[in-house]
């Protein structure tokens, strides 16, 4: 996730906090392709013909982003986290219009010797995370990131500062709150080690 234009885009974000509004349209250029990926790899889940397309969310959670009042941003990496955590919203809120009755699909892969008989929707996910919160706010990052925001575990941990091998366990244990959440039980002879939930490209 680091890239050359790390420095620039801390600069940028302060140039902001500071009132100047040229640095508005310099950030979104930079950030244009990073947050088109996020949003790409959380509409991957959803149905075809879903209202929002890439750009759309894109535009919106980018919009989103400035209208938080009194943030500080810390650099490039919480501006993504941020990101992630408006797709959510923009995401769930739109599940509610459309699906009052919790049926908007945003589907949980089966994972190797799992059965989930029911897809669980975008919003069945959202009350979990909710859920997940309460107990421990840092296994709820991890989950948000990953799923909601499509990204890898390394890149979780240049977000988070969290050591990766921390992140992979932390992710370990909040795919068992999700499993046990859902109803789902391992069969007899299921790995360990097989990933709960497909892996993110």
């Amino acid at each position: 996730m680091t890239s050359p234009n790390s420095g620039e885009i801390t600069d940028l974000l302060h140039q902001i906090e500071q009132g100047n509004s040229q640095a508005y349209d310099r950030l979104a250029r930079l950030v244009r392709g990073s947050l088109k990926r996020i949003a790409a790899n959380r509409l991957r889940r959803e149905r075809p013909e879903h209202f929002y397309q890439t750009s759309d969310l894109v535009q919106e959670a980018y919009l989103k982003l400035f209208r938080i009042r009194n943030i500080q941003w810390e650099g490039r990496q919480h501006f993504f986290k941020v990101a992630a955590l408006q797709m959510r919203r923009i995401l769930v809120e739109y599940a509610r219009r459309q699906r009052p009755e919790d049926q908007a699909n945003a589907a949980i892969e089966d994972i190797p010797g799992l059965t989930i008989q029911t897809d669980p929707s975008i919003l069945k996910v959202n009350d979990i995370l909710n859920d997940l919160t309460k107990i421990d706010e840092r296994l709820a990052l991890i989950v948000e990131l990953r799923y909601f925001g499509g990204f890898k575990i390394e890149e979780i941990s240049e977000i988070t500062s969290i050591p990766v091998g921390t992140v992979k366990r932390h992710w370990a244990t909040a795919k068992a709150f999700i499993k046990l959440q859902l109803g789902i039980k391992e069969s007899t002879g299921a790995s360990h080690s097989a990933p709960t939930l497909r892996q993110i490209q």
